[in-house]
C-alpha cells in the first residue's frame, strides 16, 4: 500500500484596483484566500510585465523573491510555516507612464494554482483622462456598488466582477482637452446721450 501527497486547494477572493495616473500606473490587491486539505509553505503569483513591486504584506510571511525565470514576470512568496485555512496578501505594484500603451490589456496578477479565483475589479483615472472598455472576458458590470465609496476627484471608474482566473480586459486610455468657459456681466449706463459698459 502506498500513500499519496495531498495537494492544497486554493481559493483566491480578489479585491483589485488599477489607477491610471498622470505618472505612473499603480495596482493594489488585496488577496483573501482559503487554503484547504493540506498547508503551504510557498506561493507563486503572476505579476504583469514591466511593472515594479513596491508592497507585499501578509501576517505569516517570511520573504519573497520576484524573477522573470520562464519567461514570465512572478513573485515567490515564503510563509514562516506552513499555513492553512484563511490568509491574506496585499500587493502594491506600479508601472510608469511611459511604459502605457494608449491601447492594452488591463493588467492583472494570477495565484498559481488556485483551485478558484474570483473577486472584484475597480478602474480609475485622474480628471481628465477617460478610460474606454473595447473588449472583456470573464468579467461582469457590477450593478451593487453598496460597498464602494464616492470618489469625486476622479473621473473614469468602472466596476467589475472576476469570474474566473483567466479574465481578459481590453482597454482604450484617451486624455481629454480641457476647456475653459467664461460668463461676463456688462452694465450698460446712458446718460446725457451716451452708452457707456462696463464689465
Amino acid at each position: 500500500m502506498s500513500a499519496s501527497a495531498v495537494n492544497a486547494e486554493i481559493r483566491v477572493d480578489e479585491d483589485s484596483q488599477i489607477f491610471f495616473g498622470d505618472e505612473k500606473t499603480t495596482l493594489k490587491s488585496k488577496l483573501s484566500m482559503d487554503i484547504a486539505k493540506a498547508g503551504i509553505f510557498a506561493m507563486t503569483i503572476d505579476i504583469p510585465e514591466g511593472f515594479d513591486i513596491d508592497k507585499i504584506t501578509g501576517a505569516e510571511i517570511k520573504l519573497w523573491d520576484e524573477t522573470t525565470a520562464g519567461g514570465s514576470h512572478k513573485v515567490i512568496i515564503n510563509f514562516n510555516k506552513s499555513i492553512s485555512g484563511p490568509a491574506e496578501i496585499n500587493l502594491e505594484l506600479s508601472a510608469p507612464e511611459q511604459k502605457r500603451a494608449a491601447e492594452m490589456k488591463a493588467p492583472k496578477i494570477t495565484v498559481k494554482n488556485a483551485l478558484r479565483h474570483k473577486g472584484k475589479l475597480a478602474l480609475r483615472s485622474e480628471r481628465g483622462a477617460r478610460i474606454d472598455i473595447l473588449s472583456r472576458e470573464g468579467l461582469e458590470i457590477r450593478r451593487d456598488l453598496s460597498d464602494i465609496s464616492p470618489v469625486s476627484s476622479l473621473d473614469s471608474i468602472h466596476n467589475f466582477a472576476i469570474l474566473r482566473e483567466d479574465w481578459e480586459l481590453g482597454i482604450k486610455l484617451e486624455t481629454i482637452q480641457s476647456w475653459l468657459q467664461a460668463e461676463t456681466l456688462q452694465i450698460a449706463k446712458i446718460s446725457e446721450g451716451t452708452l457707456d459698459f462696463t464689465a
